[in-house]
């Protein structure tokens, strides 16, 4: 067993390598100074343009460290994979606004992060062959929190988002000393929602709601079903299916994270 986790580790090792080390690229939106790091597919899809998968990080996170961690890159070869960099705002350990992050609902701070994402977008279709029906987001923690933005405000874009240890604004406390105010989603939207049991930073209870609400608006009121260990599927009359799973961890990304959230969006795009 110790000999086959080490041939495993050494193909993930040559695998990331083969992935190249990204690009970075940087905008101007306003008078903030915006970046990200850009992987370039490795793969050509047969007959095929490319996916496209946006991936954002925590609160007080990095789009290197991001990378490193997701590894969409390795994992889905075949598509676009870009990590934004936010800029410093509230978080809920942070008060203050000291470290990096994303609006928590639409409008706050002026909708940078949307602008943001739209600029971004418009520049992998002038750079990539893009496929428009496959533009996925996935995030963890407040990158999370964002891509429920997303949904709400960009859902005729994205064919699914992929949350991790994330919900909707509609269940945070008060940030920065104001009150929170509500992501309403309108669209049905693939989502596939990842939750550590043990989470004590988003908590548990916020998430369920969240992916309830999830439920609701994709109009997957059925009694779920397994898809595995700690997995239910909740299939939807519109095609826009509900995927919880759960880990027996905390505030993290877990290590299956990216591979799975691959399968799912391999399986859904835009009609």
């Amino acid at each position: 067993m110790k000999i086959q986790m080490l041939i495993a580790s050494a193909l993930l090792a040559l695998a990331s390598s083969a992935a190249g080390q990204g690009k970075v690229m940087t905008w101007t939106i306003g008078s903030d100074k915006r970046e990200a790091l850009v992987f370039a597919p490795t793969v050509e899809p047969a007959g095929e343009k490319h996916p496209v998968v946006f991936a954002f990080h925590g609160h007080g996170g990095h789009m290197q460290n991001t990378a490193d961690q997701m590894n969409f890159q390795t994992v889905w070869p075949e598509a676009v994979v870009i990590y934004p960099q936010g800029l410093n705002g509230r978080g809920i350990h942070d008060q203050d606004g000291n470290a990096p992050g994303w609006q928590h609902w639409p409008g706050e701070y002026d909708d940078r992060d949307l602008k943001f994402f739209d600029r971004m977008l418009e520049t992998l279709r002038q750079k990539f062959a893009v496929d428009n029906r496959r533009i996925y987001a996935a995030g963890f923690s407040n990158g999370a929190i964002f891509s429920y933005v997303l949904w709400a405000k960009r859902a005729q874009t994205l064919a699914a988002i992929g949350p991790v240890a994330g919900c909707l604004s509609n269940e945070l406390p008060p940030l920065g000393g104001q009150p929170s105010q509500p992501t309403e989603l309108t669209r049905p939207l693939p989502v596939m929602h990842i939750t550590g049991l043990m989470d004590d930073t988003v908590k548990l209870e916020w998430q369920a709601e969240t992916i309830t609400i999830d439920r609701k608006v994709n109009d997957a009121l059925q009694q779920g079903e397994s898809c595995g260990d700690c997995c239910v599927l909740y299939q939807s009359s519109v095609q826009a299916p509900v995927k919880a799973l759960f880990f027996a961890g905390g505030h993290e990304y877990p290590c299956c994270a990216s591979a799975e959230f691959v399968k799912f969006f391999k399986a859904h795009k835009q009609p």
